[in-house]
């Protein structure tokens, strides 16, 4: 279906190529609703069929049911894609970045994915957590990888993991949830109105932005059955018009970039810089 042949960026110092528009797994995990497990193992076929190589998941989604759908579904097609997965977050209010810890949740995350290992290990939400524990705690975590064998690497690179704003830039408008006040809401609504009355669709609009963004290695969209993988694709292989984008970031210039408290309050100055 691809017009043309799928892009692919170095993640920061890493050797690894991965797709521009990468498998969001976390919907497999029925954070948003529940979805079948046997229809999101042909999304995931489907989409490496397409040349989607990177997929990323955590134990938080779903409480580790969405490892253990994506495990299910790259059963004999592990050794194709670039698998990620997460650590220091295991519920909504759970969270432990010791070295202990984290080495036993990889393991016990490697036995759902059903592999001996994952190309990539992030730290998940790390505001949440001791800045000492996570920044000078990593060289003593990265040892004790090392003496069972793992590869370790300091990637510094850049994922895109909220292209849509965590529903902003959607035409069903932001959850209840969503922490922005409400200029941010109203500014997505108005972008959303205009981009109907072109013709377009506002949220293939911001993934079309984030996929030509040169510094974002890929950027992760969330998807679970076929036709989310088919409707991401039409965005990535289709160039946003101009003058659209032009009048959509015009509009939201007075809220650009808005951001919320997250984590704990003595980390704001850390990770809000």
């Amino acid at each position: 279906m691809a017009p043309v042949a799928m892009r692919y960026r170095t993640l920061g110092k890493t050797q690894l190529e991965v797709s521009v528009i990468g498998f969001g797994a976390s919907p497999m995990g029925n954070v948003y609703e529940n979805v079948d497990p046997a229809e999101s193992s042909r999304a995931v076929h489907f989409a490496i069929d397409q040349d989607i190589n990177f997929f990323d998941v955590s134990p938080y989604y779903g409480l580790t049911l969405a490892e253990e759908h994506l495990g299910q579904a790259l059963d004999g097609r592990r050794k194709e894609v670039i698998l990620a997965t997460k650590c220091g977050r295991y519920g909504a209010d759970v969270f432990n970045f010791s070295g202990a810890h984290i080495r036993e949740g990889l393991d016990a995350s490697l036995k759902r994915l059903r592999t001996d290992y994952v190309d990539l290990l992030k730290v998940h939400d790390v505001e949440f957590g001791d800045v000492n524990q996570i920044i000078h705690g990593r060289s003593q975590r990265c040892d004790a990888f090392r003496r069972k064998g793992r590869l370790v690497i300091s990637a510094l690179g850049v994922i895109n993991a909220s292209g849509l704003h965590m529903g902003i830039l959607t035409d069903r408008n932001a959850p209840d949830w969503h922490p922005t006040p409400t200029s941010v809401r109203e500014a997505g609504r108005q972008a959303a109105e205009f981009c109907r009355s072109q013709g377009e669709d506002l949220s293939e609009l911001a993934l079309q932005f984030c996929f030509e963004y040169p510094r974002v290695a890929s950027t992760l969209v969330g998807m679970s059955d076929v036709e989310e993988v088919r409707r991401n694709l039409r965005a990535f292989y289709t160039s946003p018009k101009p003058e659209v984008l032009r009048e959509v970031r015009a509009m939201l210039v007075p809220v650009f970039n808005y951001r919320w408290p997250s984590g704990r309050p003595e980390n704001q100055d850390v990770f809000l810089a």
